[in-house]
């Protein structure tokens, strides 16, 4: 099942510090993670779903960092896996030209 989570819809293992809630936790907590995921409409122009992908594939590491601390983790390699909605055509060649993801 761990493995079906992590290669079928992109979620990872990850710990929450004790620090974190420090009256409700006596160690860290093992936790799953998953990527931040941005939902467009299916009307969104794919030009346009492919230059935000793009953009975001591009500026991966500090740069998103500084935007938010939690896309310090994302990975483009497995983000495209999510499947809780289809990706946007836009997207999916935004991964696809990026190398990221298999041509289907």
């Amino acid at each position: 099942m761990r493995k079906h989570l992590i290669d079928t819809y992109a979620y990872a293992e990850g710990v929450l510090p004790a620090a974190t809630y420090p009256a409700l936790q006596s160690g860290d907590v093992p936790v799953t993670t998953m990527d931040s995921v941005i939902l467009v409409h299916e009307s969104l122009p794919e030009e346009v779903a492919q230059k935000i992908t793009a953009t975001l594939i591009r500026n991966k590491g500090q740069r998103l960092v500084n935007i938010h601390a939690s896309m310090g983790a994302w990975d483009p390699a497995t983000s495209w896996k999510y499947q809780g909605l289809p990706l946007h055509p836009g997207a999916i060649k935004a991964f696809r030209g990026a190398g990221v993801m298999p041509a289907a």
